[in-house]
């Protein structure tokens, strides 16, 4: 490019620079990464929201805590199952899990309350390394 149309040439790299971040956009969409929009209602994060890279997943992360923690008596056979049934299919409880989660306020979450013993038997310690996955979970924008 020669310096005698400046204005071709700025918007040249306008074009690429914007046509780049355009294209991330696409790829990232293609991936299945979040995609920015938001499933749930406009105050919460939702499962759509763009989750930093190492949010933990409810499929991968935060379902096998719960069914280590609460299957005995929330799990397949377990007897609390009429409040909250867990099975092994992580897709099919995800929106039960939700309802109870918080996005905005992790520990105030209704999930992260019982299970830390407040108004139920304490199966998670608050601070310990499975309840920071979970409260990491639901900040991170309750990806499935």
């Amino acid at each position: 490019m020669t310096s005698e149309h400046p204005i071709p040439a700025l918007a040249l790299l306008l074009a690429v620079l914007l046509g780049g971040a355009a294209l991330s956009g696409c790829a990232s969409l293609e991936r299945g990464e979040p995609s920015g929009h938001s499933g749930r209602d406009a105050g919460g994060a939702g499962p759509d929201a763009a989750a930093p890279a190492d949010a933990p997943s409810f499929g991968a992360d935060v379902h096998p805590i719960l069914l280590a923690s609460c299957g005995d008596c929330h799990g397949p056979g377990g007897d609390e199952r009429d409040a909250l049934a867990l099975g092994e299919d992580p897709d099919a409880d995800y929106d039960a899990i939700v309802r109870l989660s918080d996005a905005d306020d992790p520990e105030g979450s209704r999930l992260l309350r019982l299970a830390s013993g407040n108004g139920h038997r304490r199966v998670i310690a608050a601070g310990s390394p499975d309840y920071l996955v979970i409260a990491a979970w639901m900040a991170g924008g309750e990806q499935p």
